[in-house]
C-alpha cells in the first residue's frame, strides 16, 4: 500500500489549498474512493452539479493529481482525495484486489449462473449445512468460498475446513476467491 503522509500533502499543496481541501474532507465531500496500483481515484463533490473526477498518483513520495475541475492539478478536490486516504484507507475499494478476484472467476464458463448468495452465519458457520442442502435441490453443483474466509489480511476462518467437508459431502465442488 502507499504510504502518503499528512506532511507530503502540506508539501505539495499550498496552505490556503490544503485547508479548503481538509474542510471537503472533513464534510465528506469524497466518494466511492478506489486504489489502483498507485494511483487513487475518487468524485469529489465541488460546486458543479456533478462531482469532480479526481486522480492522485504516488511515484517515488511525489504527489502527481490531476481533476476535472477549473483548476485542474493540485486543487482542493485532490487534498480532500489525499487525506481521505491518509486518515481511512479502509474505505478505498482495492481494484488489484478485485482483478486478481475476476482473474480467479474465469474457472466459470460463460454458462455459470449466480444461484444463490449466502453467509455462513458466522462462528461455527451453523447455517452452511442447512444452505448447502438448499441450495443443491436448485442443482447448484459449484459454490464459490469468499469474503472472510479467503482474505489475506483478515484472521483465519477457524472453521473453513469442516464448512468445506460439509459442501464437499453434499457433493458440490468448491472454487476459492474473494471479491475483496
Amino acid at each position: 500500500m502507499m504510504n502518503i503522509t499528512l506532511d507530503m500533502i502540506k508539501d505539495s499543496f499550498s496552505e490556503r489549498t490544503f485547508y479548503r481541501g481538509l474542510d471537503y474532507y472533513e464534510n465528506g465531500y469524497v466518494i466511492g474512493p478506489v486504489i489502483l496500483d498507485n494511483t487513487l481515484y475518487a468524485r469529489v463533490i465541488g460546486t458543479m452539479e456533478t462531482p469532480y473526477e479526481v486522480k492522485a498518483f504516488i511515484d517515488n513520495n511525489e504527489i502527481d493529481t490531476k481533476c476535472s475541475c477549473p483548476v485542474g492539478y493540485k486543487c482542493k478536490h485532490a487534498v480532500a482525495l489525499l487525506l481521505n486516504w491518509v486518515h481511512e484507507p479502509s474505505s478505498f475499494t482495492d481494484s488489484n484486489k478485485f482483478i486478481t478476484s475476476l482473474n480467479s472467476m474465469s474457472k466459470y464458463d460463460e454458462n455459470a449462473e449466480i444461484i444463490a448468495f449466502f453467509t455462513c452465519g458466522g462462528c461455527p458457520g451453523r447455517r452452511v449445512y442447512r444452505l448447502v442442502k438448499s441450495v443443491k435441490k436448485l442443482g447448484v453443483d459449484v459454490i464459490h468460498l469468499g469474503s472472510c474466509m479467503q482474505m489475506e489480511d483478515y484472521p483465519k476462518c477457524p472453521h473453513i475446513d469442516s464448512i468445506k467437508k460439509t459442501i464437499e459431502d453434499a457433493g458440490i465442488r468448491i472454487v476459492e476467491g474473494t471479491h475483496h
